[in-house]
């Protein structure tokens, strides 16, 4: 089954919020990888698992629930389904949280990183348009409110 890339973008965001890679020593010289995603319900981690076919649900002792898959060959497989889409575990402390930036610094992070890629004469045009159509709706609704008053 084709998984949507649109399913692989949620997922990358998903796990850089909630998941984990992690390794454990099986034995002298052998390790193991594991994924694992934490929630309080387990709706949405029985929705991943369905998508990718891999993995497993449970619940944890501390009342929640975890998507979790052990074997290296899946862990592999998500890894690289969700590595081309991922910020925060691919680009690590080069990332951030929008939420935790100030709204002036994100202003100017758009008008840094957006305004140059804006066509602007285009951008203008539709402002203009805009202002026109929202004239003519104020218009209109002046006279509709006259009318009812009139009545």
């Amino acid at each position: 089954m084709k998984i949507p890339i649109t399913f692989r973008q949620w997922l990358a965001g998903f796990f850089d919020a909630e998941g984990c890679v992690s390794t454990r020593r099986r034995s002298q010289d052998r390790f193991g990888i594991m994924i694992a995603i934490g929630q309080r319900k387990p709706a949405v981690l029985c929705y991943i698992q369905h998508i990718v076919s891999v993995g497993c649900v449970r619940k944890t002792t501390r009342g929640g629930h975890r998507f979790r898959e052990r074997s290296k060959e899946n862990t592999i497989f998500l890894i690289n389904l969700m590595l081309p889409f991922s910020l925060v575990k691919r680009y690590g402390e080069d990332s951030w949280e929008l939420d935790a930036l100030s709204p002036q610094v994100m202003v100017d992070l758009i008008k840094e990183n957006v305004d140059r890629l804006t066509n602007k004469a285009k951008r203008q045009r539709r402002i203009k348009l805009q202002e026109e159509q929202k004239a003519e709706l104020q218009a209109e609704l002046e006279h509709t409110a006259n009318d009812w008053e009139g009545s």
